[in-house]
Parts: structure tokens; sequence; C-alpha cells
């Protein structure tokens, strides 16, 4: 596993995702900088987002076995909602 490649992909696989969000509920958001703490504010997420959000806003980075695994529940989470 490439735990250096993990860690960027995590990132931006959140970012992705919280864009994905803002489409399906029709929701514009104020700024970047607050995407992830408005994303979670919002009717429908897929299973697994609102765990990998946290880790990503507090910055969470050192387990990456846990990064796996959140990365894995969203991804599921993320089929089974779109």
């Amino acid at each position: 596993m490439n735990t250096t490649f993990l860690l960027v992909q995590k990132k931006d696989f959140s970012w992705q995702t919280a864009k994905l969000i803002g489409l399906a509920n029709k929701k514009y958001y104020i700024t970047r900088a607050r995407t992830f703490e408005e994303s979670l504010k919002m009717e429908t997420r897929p299973t697994g987002y609102d765990e990998q959000a946290h880790l990503v806003m507090e910055g969470t980075l050192a387990n990456k076995d846990l990064i796996y695994q959140r990365c894995e529940l969203l991804w599921i989470g993320l089929n089974e909602w779109f």
C-alpha cells in the first residue's frame, strides 16, 4: 500500500464527495474553507462521509489503517447513496 498517496487520496476523495453532496442537495457552498462544515449540515449524505470529513477537518492522518478503512466505508456508502 502506498501510504503517501493514501493521505493525498483521503483529502481529495473527501473533497470530491463534498462536491457531490452539494450537487445532490442542490446547495452552494459559501466558501471552500467551510465546505466540509457546511456539507455535514446537509439533509442527505452517504454513509461514512461524516466520519471521513471529521478526520480531514481534524487533520487526523497518523493511523493509516483507520484512513484506509474510512475510505472504504465511504466508497461503499457512495455506491449505495448515489
